[in-house]
């Protein structure tokens, strides 16, 4: 039994850190080139490479697997500083991080590297199952972590306040994206392990969801721009189709004035291009009518 749900989890950690991966590049090669894409790639890759490490690690000789239990923390330290910028990319495209910030961040990036490169985060206690006990610069490391990310989520929760429209549906998706993979994150790599019971792999659930979430959320710029190029069958990325309908729903839910006002602007301008579109038909028939009308009359003066 406890070789299937080795394999269960491998499985799922090994589909997950491939599909999250695929995710982010996905999102930072579409058009626009935009800094929150190239950020969002990078919070991918940081995910894709810890929850491959639950697989990684199965093949790795029992007398070097503390170095591998630590060192798959390395990923993790940049999860909350990535996640922040990604958040204020999406509040102001131009944000730039102040000095104190940056100087701040580095000298935790620093310690955490530290504590992970000399193995200063757990103590193994079980070399096939990978059960440890943590000790105190794991416990700063999870503080640091659930500190950083109940900051973001103070953050959001001022910007769904604070604005409107597309910007406050992309803000509730990235709040609840934030919020899943802490409630993840506690439960299955903190509380859990501190009852000596170890399902680290299952997180990898919380990382999709989240991720999809966000991807969502720096895809959806202009949800009825989106919905208008669909209709004009100009090419739009799928997974702005797949999530058009989930996201106008969460619109229409969230700020009902200012979805009946765009829905408004979006019926009238399509009605607009479907009476030129109709006006340039009928000028372009009534061109050919004349253009016939003309040559036949030419034919009869020649008989």
């Amino acid at each position: 039994m406890l070789h299937l749900d080795m394999n269960i989890s491998n499985l799922l950690c090994f589909g997950a850190s491939i599909f999250v991966l695929f995710l982010g590049i996905y999102v930072y090669i579409l058009p626009g080139r935009k800094k929150v894409q190239k950020h969002f790639l990078y919070l991918s890759g940081c995910f894709s490479v810890w929850i491959l490490f639950f697989v990684i690690r199965q093949s790795v000789s029992y007398e070097y697997r503390h170095y591998a239990l630590d060192w798959m923390l390395i990923p993790t330290i940049f999860f909350p500083i990535l996640l922040d910028r990604i958040i204020s990319l999406i509040s102001n495209p131009e944000h730039k991080i102040s000095k104190w910030k940056i100087g701040s961040i580095s000298i935790l990036v620093i310690y955490f590297l530290w504590a992970a490169v000399t193995c200063s985060y757990s103590i193994l206690i079980d070399h096939i199952n990978f059960k440890y006990i943590s000790t105190i610069h794991y416990h700063i490391l999870m503080s640091y972590q659930i500190g950083f990310v109940s900051f973001s989520i103070s953050k959001l929760v001022k910007y769904i306040y604070s604005y409107s429209g597309v910007q406050r549906v992309r803000f509730t998706l990235m709040a609840i994206g934030v919020f899943t993979i802490l409630s993840f994150a506690i439960i299955f790599l903190y509380i859990l392990p501190l009852l000596g019971i170890f399902y680290g792999p299952l997180s990898a659930i919380g990382v999709l969801i989240s991720v999809i979430l966000w991807a969502i959320a720096v895809l959806q710029y202009n949800a009825f721009e989106i919905k208008y190029a669909m209709f004009a069958r100009q090419p739009v990325p799928i997974l702005n189709r797949i999530s058009l309908s989930f996201f106008l729903l969460l619109f229409k839910i969230l700020d009902p004035a200012e979805f009946r006002k765009s829905n408004f602007l979006y019926k009238r301008f399509l009605s607009i291009r479907i009476l030129y579109t109709d006006i340039q038909l009928r000028e372009k028939q009534i061109w050919i009518f004349s253009s016939e009308l003309k040559q036949l009359l030419e034919d009869m003066n020649v008989l």
